[in-house]
């Protein structure tokens, strides 16, 4: 039996949304986000990073 090392889609969705809400509280194209660098790198503070875990997005309506 083979094992994929790919994520699973769904990560792969929570991962790409992540970048993009990062990248929409950083001002930057998502696309100069890599996932090995800590956002906080970026410059992105505390504040804005608890308004992505707490985004209403996700919050259905």
């Amino acid at each position: 039996m083979t094992t994929s090392m790919e994520p699973a889609p769904e990560v792969q969705q929570l991962a790409q949304w992540l970048t993009e809400r990062a990248a929409y509280y950083l001002e930057i194209p998502a696309e100069q986000i890599k996932s090995d660098v800590k956002l906080v790198e970026y410059g992105l503070e505390s504040a804005a990073r608890a308004k992505i875990v707490v985004d209403p997005s996700l919050v259905a309506g």
